[in-house]
């Protein structure tokens, strides 16, 4: 039965966009990205029942545009990023020599790497925002040797999120927001100790159908604070920015250079990654890159933070973060190789930016004490942000931009003699006109 309260997931996108109009009363609604966004949304609901009518409807509700993206579970929503790429960034970059990260934490046997990830990025956000001195006192005061709470997070977050028995980063922070007037601030590491005895003690608590709620309150009294920007869609308060999100394709170079561009300016990126467990990944000890093929993108499925990039052994690597413990890699951090799409790691990258501090420029001596680390020694210098196409990607795009031109001149000619599907073919090449090359291209 049709309501204005919900619109079901298993229709043609056809006639999933007439209900649509008929409902929400819309009208000139862009066939090609409603249909993209609709089957999005039902691929994704394969997470069951976490996923009430309020949260589909919150979904269809908002307009498909291509500078939004939606997702299901506690009205999560983000935009692209805000954030111009550099033209030029640091030859290497590490947050740990500017202490812009913490150390690496270890789980504990217990799978909330989501959790670990959203404290890792707010730390972040809150050191640049000290940068500013416009934090609360008392936050200005702890904030060079604070680190928030792992636990209270897992235990007061819900939505897609189930403690140990894993969750989504994405999630946790549209959790964040949405709840925020509840929870007011994330509560500090030494108020919730991440041990074995309070992971089961929480646990017990912990119930994923509770959303809205405390379990565990704060056990400091810091003033409110939450150390990400928001940005006001369509009457939704987002703090996400998405970079890329595929399990179709893997990063390519744009994507990178994106990347660099908020490593440069201080902001981490958050990611995926499936880490099967090896000899060669167990007993790693950071002293060379390490690689693992990607088989299904589909299985990465724990969190991870990418902290920098630069060269390791003449290599060009990515400084992740895994939530292994100081005593794995190099000191609970690795490198993986840049653009292999290792562990899976290449199909998803989000951050967020800092409430206060001015995050469109390059980060002020952000390599400043390299060495300091294990990136191998560089000039400390400024290089142009550029995307090397080599031989290799020039033969790929002509091949690619012919193949597209053989298809419209083919399809042209079916058309034209067979009389079939015009009004497609005249569809596809209007795309072509209107400038979307770079996106067929990349697909």
């Amino acid at each position: 039965q049709l309501s204005a309260q919900t619109i079901l997931l298993n229709l043609s996108c056809s006639d999933a966009l007439i209900q649509y109009q008929q409902i929400y009363n819309k009208t000139n609604v862009n066939e090609t990205i409603f249909c993209k966004n609709y089957l999005d949304i039902t691929e994704k609901n394969y997470y069951g029942n976490i996923y009430g009518e309020m949260d589909q409807e919150q979904i269809l509700k908002n307009e498909f545009t291509k500078n939004m993206i939606v997702d299901c579970s506690t009205y999560t929503c983000g935009i692209w990023s805000p954030l111009q790429d550099l033209n030029k960034v640091y030859e290497s970059v590490d947050l740990r020599e500017h202490n812009l990260t913490r150390p690496s934490d270890s789980m504990l046997g217990c799978n909330m790497s989501w959790a670990f990830a959203t404290k890792s990025l707010l730390e972040t956000l809150t050191l640049l925002d000290a940068k500013t001195n416009m934090l609360p006192p008392a936050w200005q005061q702890i904030s060079e040797s604070f680190s928030y709470s792992a636990l209270f997070l897992a235990s007061n977050i819900y939505g897609a999120n189930d403690y140990c028995n894993s969750g989504n980063f994405i999630y946790a922070m549209g959790y964040l927001e949405r709840y925020r007037s509840l929870l007011r601030y994330v509560d500090i590491e030494q108020m919730f100790e991440y041990n074995t005895i309070a992971i089961n003690d929480q646990k017990t608590q912990h119930n994923i159908n509770s959303p809205g709620m405390l379990v565990k309150p704060h056990q400091s009294s810091l003033p409110d604070y939450m150390p990400y920007k928001t940005f006001n869609i369509e009457g939704l308060n987002a703090n996400l920015i998405e970079i890329f999100d595929s399990y179709d394709f893997s990063f390519n170079k744009s994507t990178i250079k994106t990347i660099k561009s908020h490593l440069s300016r201080g902001i981490p990126v958050v990611g995926l990654a499936f880490f099967k467990q090896t000899d060669s990944f167990t007993s790693y000890n950071g002293e060379e890159p390490i690689d693992q093929a990607c088989e299904d993108p589909r299985s990465a499925q724990e969190s991870v933070v990418i902290v920098g990039y630069g060269k390791k052994s003449g290599t060009d690597v990515w400084i992740i973060k895994p939530f292994q413990g100081p005593a794995w890699g190099a000191n609970g951090f690795m490198y993986v190789p840049i653009g292999s799409d290792n562990f899976c790691m290449e199909h998803q990258a989000f951050t967020a930016l800092p409430r206060f501090y001015d995050a469109t420029q390059l980060l002020h001596q952000v390599n400043q004490q390299r060495g300091l680390q294990d990136l191998d020694p560089d000039d400390q210098q400024v290089v142009d942000n550029q995307i090397e196409i080599n031989l290799i990607d020039v033969g790929l795009i002509v091949g690619t931009v012919v193949g597209v031109l053989a298809a419209i001149i083919s399809a042209w000619m079916l058309c034209y003699y067979g009389g079939q599907a015009c009004d497609k073919v005249s569809e596809f090449e209007r795309e072509m006109r209107e400038g979307d090359m770079n996106e067929l291209l990349e697909q």
